[in-house]
């Protein structure tokens, strides 16, 4: 049986009826009961990657991890036993297993492409642009094995000029050898890419790929410390700035277009011009926070931390919240003159709950469980929400497996929709949300699920497993 390690990500396999595993990436011990399963047999010849890159959903900094395997004596005693023993048998087998995905997973991406290709899950979306069966995965395009980048949401724009909300997000590209980073723009309407750029980079050096838009453009940061400016209609490059170091932070000014705010690994900052291509030191502007629910606010620190790099509405402290009986709120959402408070029922077993405030240091206007009937969500406080426009979104998951994604009136905590979230029972729940005047999008594992904002129906998913 394969798990997912509850600190790194890295698949482990376990044996039916152990209790505890330990890491062999980052030496952390998992409970395999409260682990989540990966598959529920080890497929024949799987064997770990070498190097493994934490996902962003994880506690685990997103840095390469090397592969160490198990006590001294049995790395030495298991080769003497093979040479020995096996080396006739193996050399006669060579031409059999040679072309064997698990034999030849030597990267990251091979793994996770072996785990599903054992699982059934890779099907004629590789080569048919989408998968056959609906609970698998999405659109990709014709002969690339296309899968969503989770650390990173999308924003919109407009590719074709259409009244349908285009978008532009980061995937990466599996294939037999490698795995690496792409930009691209894909038309709202048909859910469809329509230009590339890249590669940007491999799976290791992907939290330095960085993009923002900006008016007619999409500035995107590459592996090589170079900035690239393209057409948000096509893709094509207007031009390149070389940076000093690798970016860690792009921003748009929002009432400048074209102009945008770069912060680079090195500590240098700069403020670029998209059109003529200049750049002149300047300090971090107004409208490009640096994570300010962390900043003297520790009741926001549960949060993932790139959520605010995504997040339109700003997290803050529940302190001064008036009191709301059998409810305590761990964090709080504001946008505009919208407050909503997210916790747990207090005292007793913990129960996920929701209330709004008409100000921070005002009265509840009203509370409720997140969930009021159904199958009862998982005893902690969603991390993944968002509070726009007069709608708090709150991904969510279920005490038996799986999520949903809810839609609730700030005003009135009234239920406006709620829905499953596709293939939340395998993979990874979602770290992060988007949500725009049209869509609620929502990245996790390696698909990108859109929903309509106003009725919570399942638009597309970009990407397979």
């Amino acid at each position: 049986m394969l798990i997912e390690c509850f600190n790194c990500g890295a698949p482990l396999d376990v044996k039916v009826g152990q209790s505890l595993a330990k890491c062999r990436y980052c030496d952390r011990p998992n409970r395999i009961q409260q682990a989540r399963t990966l598959a529920q047999q080890t497929p024949q010849g799987w064997r770990p990657p070498p190097v493994w890159v934490p996902p962003q959903h994880v506690p685990q900094q997103s840095q390469p991890l090397k592969y160490h395997a198990g006590p001294r004596l049995a790395r030495i005693l298991i080769p003497i036993v093979i040479a020995s023993t096996l080396v006739p048998l193996a050399i006669s087998l060579f031409g059999m297993f040679a072309h064997s995905i698990f034999s030849q997973a030597t990267t990251q991406s091979q793994v996770l492409r072996g785990i599903a290709s054992a699982a059934g899950v890779l099907n004629a979306g590789v080569q048919g642009g989408r998968e056959s069966s609906p609970g698998n995965g999405g659109y990709t395009p014709l002969g690339e094995h296309m899968q969503w980048n989770s650390r990173s949401a999308p924003e919109a724009l407009d590719i074709d000029g259409d009244d349908v909300e285009d978008f532009v997000g980061l995937y990466q590209v599996l294939d037999s050898s490698k795995q690496e980073v792409f930009l691209g723009g894909f038309k709202g309407k048909q859910i469809e890419r329509a230009w590339k750029v890249g590669p940007l980079s491999d799976m290791a050096g992907s939290q330095h790929v960085r993009f923002a838009v900006t008016g007619d453009r999409v500035a995107v940061s590459d592996v090589d410390s170079v900035i690239h400016v393209v057409s948000a209609k096509d893709g094509t490059e207007l031009r390149a700035l070389k940076l000093s170091d690798r970016a860690e932070q792009l921003c748009a000014n929002p009432s400048a277009p074209g102009q945008i705010w770069i912060a680079q690994v090195d500590k240098q900052t700069l403020m670029a011009d998209m059109a003529s291509g200049k750049t002149s030191p300047a300090r971090r502007p107004d409208w490009c926070p640096d994570k300010p629910e962390l900043i003297g606010n520790s009741e926001c620190w549960s949060l993932v931390l790139s959520t605010s790099l995504f997040r339109v509405s700003q997290c803050l402290s529940p302190k001064k919240l008036g009191k709301v009986a059998g409810f305590k709120a761990e964090y709080a959402l504001s946008f505009g003159n919208q407050l909503v408070a997210v916790g747990n029922k207090d005292p007793g077993t913990r129960i996920p709950m929701i209330a709004g405030y008409a100000s921070a240091q005002g009265a509840a206007l009203w509370s409720r469980p997140l969930v009021e009937s159904g199958e009862p969500a998982e005893e902690q406080a969603p991390k993944t929400t968002e509070l726009v426009d007069g709608r708090l979104l709150v991904q969510y998951d279920l005490r038996g497996g799986g999520g949903r994604l809810q839609a609730a009136d700030a005003s009135n905590g009234k239920v406006l929709w709620d829905v499953e979230v596709p293939r939340s029972d395998s993979g990874s729940e979602a770290s992060l949300m988007r949500v725009t005047k049209t869509r609620v999008y929502l990245p996790h594992w390696t698909w990108l699920d859109i929903f309509d904002v106003k009725t919570g129906q399942e638009v597309a998913t970009v990407g397979i497993w």
